[in-house]
């Protein structure tokens, strides 16, 4: 989620929320060098967390929430994957002429 409007040393910036962090290799998640809690408290990513999301097999590359997944808390729906992305016979796999 992007809120424009945020000052930022004078620039204008997103203010982030809602959104589920994880970092498959166990190491911490930051937010320039900050913790969640500590970027929070800068009114950043409200709403979010830093959890597994529970994906079935991300190794073979089934991203599919599993059960009781916390994406849940965030309020994230999980959408049909097959409908993302170039499709027989659409355009995009045309060859060039």
């Amino acid at each position: 989620m992007c809120h424009t409007g945020i000052e930022n040393r004078g620039t204008r910036v997103c203010a982030l929320g809602q959104n589920l962090y994880w970092n498959a290799s166990g190491q911490p998640v930051l937010f320039r060098n900050k913790g969640l809690a500590e970027w929070q408290a800068g009114g950043q990513d409200t709403n979010s967390m830093v959890a597994d999301p529970w994906f079935v097999d991300p190794a073979r590359g089934d991203f599919r929430l599993r059960p009781g997944s916390p994406a849940k808390q965030i309020g994230f729906e999980p959408w049909g994957l097959p409908k993302v992305g170039p499709r027989s016979g659409s355009r995009s796999l045309r060859p060039a002429r």
